[in-house]
């Protein structure tokens, strides 16, 4: 088990972001720091902390103002060239960004950061060796690329995360917030529906669903008893057709569940009674990249990414999961 020692690495996981300040000389001074978080309500603010000994500490002092920028990637090689542990003057000189000055404040921007805040202190408290500055944020600056975003996707800004001694980029998108605790409800509606082999009395309901499918489909499948469906009640809300003919493994050729019954957990119920039903140790499934909602759903239940064919549909390659049984 991980063994912290010294309290005073009790910190977990934080991000990073290069403070901009102006030294007396005006010349343009940046740090990494990753003591950072925001206060709620008005006004907008960033709460930095930092040794009181630093250069840093000594510029916003003085001018009461620095920027924040974003560490990203690309820019690593010279956040660690501002640090003082890990300075090198040499290539600070051939890897210093181009710099511009803020649109609100006289500080100090990285030209091209994804994004970047303008701030003046309006509090400042010493505690022990730090000290903690409260700090308006008077402009942001985010890159044109950022802008037609529909949300903070964490993958397309990509910021670096610190944890004791070492980086990290952020991994998957989970969900949203409320996407969890639906799941508990989710998991009541699946009690409620039956999974099974579709028969012949229910081709019709099953043609029903997706009414751009060809009969003669479902018809082989059903008598090939490959076809399953969930159904609610009487009603049937949803099917697949699984196949053994993916290289000798069970693979999810179809799966449609009827829109009204979409986002309840129906998918994710029939996904997994077909994993059980699977007779081979891999289940492999495929999809369109652009098929947001079922890339969702397969992640969710358990398939990961193994591979993808780009020649099928022009500019929508097709991404292939799979999920695997334990071993036995």
């Amino acid at each position: 088990m991980l063994d912290l020692g010294n309290p005073l690495r009790c910190f977990f996981t934080q991000q990073v972001f290069l403070i901009g300040t102006r030294n007396e000389d005006g010349i343009a001074h940046f740090a990494p720091i990753s003591w950072i978080s925001y206060t709620y309500g008005e006004p907008p603010c960033l709460v930095v902390s930092m040794k009181i000994k630093k250069k840093t500490f000594e510029n916003i002092r003085r001018s009461g103002l620095f920027s924040a920028t974003v560490l990203t990637p690309d820019l690593l090689t010279f956040a660690e060239c501002c640090n003082n542990a890990t300075r090198n003057e040499n290539l600070y000189q051939k890897v210093c960004p181009e710099l511009e000055s803020g649109k609100a404040l006289d500080v100090p921007l990285i030209s091209g950061a994804k994004w970047s805040y303008e701030c003046e202190v309006i509090k400042t408290v010493e505690f022990g060796e730090s000290v903690t500055f409260f700090a308006q944020i008077r402009h942001i600056n985010i890159a044109a690329e950022l802008m037609n975003l529909n949300w903070f996707d964490l993958k397309v800004i990509n910021p670096v995360v610190y944890s004791p001694g070492n980086y990290f980029t952020i991994g998957e998108h989970l969900g949203k917030i409320g996407d969890f605790s639906k799941e508990s409800a989710r998991a009541e509606q699946k009690q409620d529906i039956l999974c099974r082999k579709a028969t012949a009395d229910d081709i019709e309901k099953i043609v029903q669903i997706d009414l751009t499918l060809k009969r003669e489909q479902i018809c082989k499948a059903v008598l090939q008893e490959e076809c399953y469906i969930a159904e609610d009640g009487d009603q049937i809300i949803g099917f697949a057709i699984m196949s053994f003919s993916f290289f000798n493994y069970g693979f999810i050729e179809l799966l449609i569940i009827a829109e009204e019954h979409r986002r309840r957990g129906m998918g994710a119920a029939l996904l997994d009674y077909l994993f059980w039903q699977c007779k081979t140790e891999k289940l492999f499934t495929s999809t369109n990249e652009s098929n947001t909602p079922m890339r969702e759903l397969l992640a969710k239940s358990g398939f990961i990414p193994c591979g993808q064919i780009d020649a099928l549909d022009e500019g929508d390659p097709e991404l292939f999961f799979v999920r695997k049984k334990a071993a036995r």
